[in-house]
Order: C-alpha cells, then structure tokens, then sequence
C-alpha cells in the first residue's frame, strides 16, 4: 500500500533567500519513499525518526540519509526498515545555494492520517514561539477568542483542560530554554 504524505518546507535561519519544496510518497511493502524537489543542485537529505531531537540529531535518528541527491530525489530505501507507523517525521534537505552558501530547508513528512497536536503550537505554524503565547494572553483576555480545535488542544500546555496565563507562561518558559518549567510544550499528543 503507498500511503500519501505531504512534506511542509520552510527556510532555515541561517538563509534568508532559501527556498523549495518536496513532495512524493511512501510505499509500506517495499519500504521506500520517493521524493522529487525544486532544487537543482546536490542535496544532502535526511530523514529522521519522528521522535528525534532535531537538534541534536544522532546516527539512530536517521531513517534515512543521501549526500549526492539531485533534482529529483527518486525512490530511496529508509534505513529504519519498512514499519513507518502513521507519524510526523522531521526531513533535512542541506545544499549550497546560488550564493555558494551552506542552507537548509526543514519541514515534516506526514504519512498517513495523523491528528497530532505540537503542544504550545496554538497558530498551528509547526513551531512555538510567543505569538503562541500572545495569542493565549489575547484568548484569556477576551480580545480574540481561540475556535480551531486543535488550536485550542495546543493552547492547553498544562495539561488541564483549562486556557489560563499559565499556559501562556510555559510557552515562555520553553521558548527561553527552560524546558523544566515548560509544562507539557513541545511534546505531541
């Protein structure tokens, strides 16, 4: 069975002018995927277990790496084997640009039906930051109200089925680097 996944793309900080996209598909029974890409030049791709740390990543966090991709990337075996669960899983693509610059584009490859929540990711932009936070402040006060569902799962960083300040305070928290006051954000559920 080749189940469809969409791969979101964003630019990393370290290049303003980077951009692209990758798409394509994975097939369960032969335990490959298949990727095409607007970039033009050598790519190094990586994809990574969905739990990896991406920013940390490990040699067991790799689910699959190719230092000479161009193009289109083709059909690729994954290192991790053939039971890819349905998921959210971290993708690399590093490349040197027009510029000769080192850049890289992040995003996630979603395979399968996943209804997922990024803890603390209330504009749903797959990432935390404090307009997360901002957006709690202005649901709590009254001045825009939170209606989306899973905005509204992710607002909830406490874990209490309550939208409060505090929730607001752990974005903060974990947006800072205090992981050990940041409730439940940054975690999926």
């Amino acid at each position: 069975a080749v189940a469809a996944l969409a791969v979101a793309m964003g630019t990393a900080a370290m290049a303003a002018s980077v951009s692209g996209d990758v798409a394509g598909s994975f097939d369960e029974d032969a335990g490959t995927l298949t990727l095409t890409t607007t970039l033009s030049n050598t790519a190094t791709i990586l994809v990574l277990d969905k739990d990896a740390d991406v920013t940390a990543v490990t040699d067991d966090d790799i689910l699959y790496i190719d230092q000479t991709s161009t193009g289109s990337f083709g059909t690729m075996g994954l290192l991790g084997g053939t039971d890819l669960a349905d998921g959210k899983y971290p993708i690399m693509v590093g490349y040197y640009d027009a510029d000769d610059e080192f850049a890289i584009l992040e995003g996630t490859l979603t395979i399968g039906d996943v209804a997922t929540v990024l803890i603390g990711d209330v504009s749903l932009d797959e990432k935390v930051t404090l307009t997360d936070a901002m957006l709690i402040v202005r649901h709590y006060a009254g001045s825009a109200t939170i209606t989306d569902e899973t905005a509204l799962a992710a607002a909830d960083t406490s874990g209490d089925d309550k939208i409060t300040l505090g929730d607001a305070t752990y974005i903060v928290m974990y947006y800072v680097g205090n992981t050990d006051r940041a409730g439940n954000v940054g975690s999926y559920k």
